[in-house]
C-alpha cells in the first residue's frame, strides 16, 4: 500500500503525522520525493492552511492520477468552527470534482489536533497548580468529558481551536514544571510514543476524540 497523503498544516503537523503513522502501522516508511515510491510507502504534502487548500487537493489528485505507484489518498484538515460531518461534506466535494483515480480517506481533526492531543489524561494532575489551567477546567473538564466537546471561551475571546491550544499548553506546563513543551513549530511531548497510545486508548476504549478513528482507519 502507497499513500499519498495531504494535510492542512505545514511542519509540526508533518511530524506528527510522520510519527503517529509509524506507531500506527510500523510498515509504512515515508518519502520525500514522488517519484521514489516502492512498497508501503507514504508522501506528505503540506497543504499551508485552510484558505489554499482547495487548490491543494487539486495539486495532490494531480499527482496521485499521474503517478501508477500510489493506491491511497489521505486528506487530513481541521474541521474549526464547522461541525465534522459539515467539514467531512465540503472537502468530500473538493476531492470529487477532480475525479481522483484511487480510494480516499478522510482525516478531520474535530476540531484541531490539539483535541485529540487533549485526550491524553496522563497530561493532568488530579488537583492542578496552574492557575490557567485549573479556570479551564472548571469550564470545562477534558479528563471526564471528550474533549471534542470543549466549547469556545468566549470571555478571552477565544474560538474552540485557540482554546485547546491554551488549554494544551497549560496542561503540560502544569505537569512538567516547562521541563517539556508544545507550540505549533515544536510539538515536543506529542510525538512520543505514550503520548501516541493515551490518545489511542481515549478513543478506542473509552470513545472520545471519535475523529481520531479517521486516522486509524487511514494507515491500516
Amino acid at each position: 500500500m502507497n499513500i499519498y497523503i495531504i494535510t492542512e498544516g505545514e511542519k509540526a503537523t508533518k511530524k506528527i503525522y510522520q510519527n503517529w503513522i509509524t506507531y500506527t502501522n510500523n510498515q509504512l516508511a515515508s518519502i520525500d520525493n514522488l517519484h521514489d515510491f516502492k512498497e508501503n510507502n507514504y508522501f506528505i504534502f503540506a497543504g499551508h492552511g485552510q484558505s489554499e487548500f482547495p487548490d491543494r487537493v487539486k495539486k495532490a489528485i494531480e499527482d496521485v492520477n499521474n503517478i501508477s505507484a500510489i493506491d491511497r489518498l489521505v486528506v487530513g484538515i481541521d474541521s474549526e468552527e464547522k461541525d465534522y460531518d459539515e467539514k467531512l461534506s465540503e472537502v468530500k466535494k473538493w476531492v470529487e470534482e477532480q475525479n481522483c483515480r484511487v480510494e480516499v480517506k478522510y482525516i478531520i481533526q474535530h476540531f484541531c489536533l490539539e483535541t485529540w492531543f487533549l485526550g491524553n489524561k496522563t497530561l493532568f494532575r488530579k488537583k492542578p497548580q496552574d492557575p490557567e489551567l485549573a479556570s479551564y477546567i472548571s469550564i470545562f473538564d477534558v479528563r471526564s468529558g471528550d474533549p471534542e466537546h470543549l466549547p469556545a471561551h468566549n470571555q478571552d475571546g477565544l474560538n474552540r481551536a485557540k482554546f485547546a491550544y491554551r488549554y494544551l499548553r497549560a496542561s503540560i506546563r502544569d505537569i512538567y514544571e516547562n521541563r517539556k513543551c508544545y507550540s505549533k513549530s515544536n510539538p515536543g511531548i506529542v510525538l512520543e510514543n505514550g503520548f501516541y497510545s493515551q490518545v489511542k486508548e481515549r478513543c478506542t476504549k473509552i470513545g472520545h476524540i471519535k475523529s481520531f478513528n479517521g486516522f486509524l482507519e487511514a494507515f491500516t
